[in-house]
């Protein structure tokens, strides 16, 4: 009748402790390996000294009751109540769940496994005698016993959160100290880098932020960010969210207010950035200085503008002057020649008429003459300054880019080679198509065209589509433009005009042939002053 009662095991070992042969076990805590193993073996690690113990207990004094020992077999402890006697033939141990189910184990025992009566008979009459001496509040023992069972499983488990704690505590750690250093890599960052909502709340704000804006990263944070720096778009801003929600990502020119009042223009990146752990959506903004640059090309755009009215104004002025002074004079022969009084009268107004459209002329043809002072400036580096005024259409456009300048000085009026550089410079940005090739090159010659002179020669070269034969014949003339509807006709006009005026020539070479077109346009400076032989090479910049 106790053929399915799960009561506990039953073990014969060795006289030394190791498991002869496992007579029982409905608990399910031995495997098949558990003969041949020290009883030891058998208990949890924290209950070793105990059942160390429990055995000196059997050797010394023959038997051995009510010992509590936990019973580990992988993850699963259990608490079992030990008894155990000692014959000639070995050690007989039960473990019962409860005192009760180890007095019904021995009972078994005594009933089933005959063939053991020499080892078992000694340990009948101890264990009954102890049991006999039981507390008769059984169920206390047995709740008891249920408890520490729970709590020996709990202190496990407890045990085995703690480590996976301990690991993901550690891997936080190494999360955080990449997330420091990624901060510190961003604080160095010259622009202004930041982390918003897509609705505008700051949430981060770097150095380069708050040096360009005026504003800490603790005042920044948490306040919104159009709001604040009272951004102009150049699109609707409900346009560029959507572009970002939907594109991912938005590139454009914007204007900022800083802290002190002062009007920024910054080139802008945002990208979108789905946070992971948050599933929040975050927009990552990258804003760049642009202010200097654009105030410099808009500065490179009204000196042309200027330039080409008085050089235009001047040459009008030319072709008006001679034919007035051939009107001066005949009316100074009429005059003298004798009219009536009503024509004198007239010839005085229109000689006064004359007068002033002669002084109006004179005065453009001064304006055209600047009052610049020449000085020695640096070739290359006025090219260098043109060439950052059009980085931004350079890389809108993905231009390669290759730069090399000769370290020589001339004598000049520097406001006369910033219109040069920039027309022959826009001109090859306008004809060069996205990924097209921009080479800019200056080098000491002795001679050109045979003349022996010694200067400077500025290449400017594109790959673009170049220019058709008939469109090079006139290309120097005023009013004449390859650009349809884009262009007045006057920018190689003055480029010529300019370069003439320092004893300098100017030569375009062009191909439109599918396979090699291109443009180049080669200026000649003379009385070049050089302060040594260093050459400074930059290319793809």
């Amino acid at each position: 009748m106790h053929k399915n009662t799960k009561l506990g095991i039953i073990l014969l070992c060795d006289i030394e402790g190791p498991v002869a042969r496992v007579l029982r076990d409905d608990v399910e805590l031995l495997d098949a390996a558990a003969e041949g193993r020290h009883f030891l073996d058998l208990c949890e690690s924290e209950s070793r000294d105990k059942a160390a113990a429990f055995l000196h207990a059997i050797a010394r004094n023959g038997g051995a009751f009510n010992w509590e020992l936990n019973v580990s077999r992988e993850d699963r402890v259990v608490c079992l109540c030990f008894a155990g006697s000692r014959s000639e033939d070995g050690l007989l141990i039960v473990g019962g769940i409860s005192r009760q189910a180890l007095a019904e184990l021995l009972h078994i025992a005594s009933e089933s496994l005959r063939e053991f009566e020499s080892v078992l008979s000694s340990a009948v009459s101890a264990l009954h005698l102890a049991h006999s001496s039981a507390h008769p509040n059984e169920y206390v023992f047995d709740e008891l016993t249920r408890v520490n069972n729970e709590l020996t499983n709990a202190h496990r488990d407890l045990a085995k959160s703690n480590a996976e704690l301990s690991i993901a505590l550690r891997r936080l750690a190494e999360q955080n100290r990449q997330v420091a250093s990624q901060a510190k890599l961003l604080d160095i960052a010259y622009d202004a880098i930041l982390v918003r909502t897509i609705d505008g709340t700051i949430e981060y704000w770097n150095r380069g932020a708050a040096q360009l804006y005026g504003w800490t990263a603790e005042e920044a944070e948490g306040k919104n960010i159009h709001s604040m720096l009272r951004t102009v778009f150049p699109d609707p801003l409900e346009n560029v969210r959507r572009t970002i929600l939907e594109q991912g990502a938005w590139e454009g020119e914007l204007v900022h207010t800083s802290r002190d009042g002062a009007q920024l223009t910054v080139s802008s990146r945002q990208v979108l950035h789905r946070d992971e752990t948050s599933h929040r959506q975050l927009v990552l903004e990258i804003n760049r200085d642009e202010t200097e640059r654009t105030r410099t090309r808009e500065a490179l755009r009204t000196s042309d503008r200027m330039a080409a009215a008085a050089r235009l104004g001047s040459a009008l002025a030319h072709e008006i002057n001679n034919p007035l002074a051939i009107l001066t004079n005949s009316m100074f022969m009429l005059g003298v020649s004798g009219t009536t009084p009503e024509g004198a009268q007239i010839l005085h107004r229109a000689e006064d008429a004359l007068t002033r459209v002669t002084s109006i002329c004179r005065q453009m043809l001064a304006l055209y003459h600047e009052k610049a002072v020449p000085g020695k400036i640096l070739p290359r580096k006025v090219l260098s300054d043109v060439v950052a005024a059009f980085a931004d259409q350079i890389q809108a456009k993905h231009i390669r880019l290759v730069e090399e300048y000769d370290d020589a000085e001339m004598i000049a009026v520097e406001s006369d080679l910033l219109h040069v550089f920039s027309s022959l410079i826009r001109n090859a940005l306008e004809n060069l198509k996205d990924g097209g090739c921009l080479r800019i090159r200056t080098a000491r010659v002795r001679t050109w065209r045979g003349k022996m002179r010694r200067g400077l020669r500025v290449l400017v070269s594109d790959n673009g589509p170049g220019i058709s034969r008939e469109q090079q014949r006139t290309l120097f003339e005023p009013f004449v433009s390859t650009k349809e509807q884009r262009g007045a006709g006057l920018g190689l006009w003055t480029t010529k005009n300019i370069v003439e005026k320092y004893a300098g020539e100017i030569r375009v070479r062009s191909s439109t042939q599918p396979d090699r077109s291109g443009t180049t346009v080669a200026i000649f400076f003379p009385t070049i002053f050089t302060q040594g032989r260093d050459r400074k090479v930059s290319s793809n910049r």
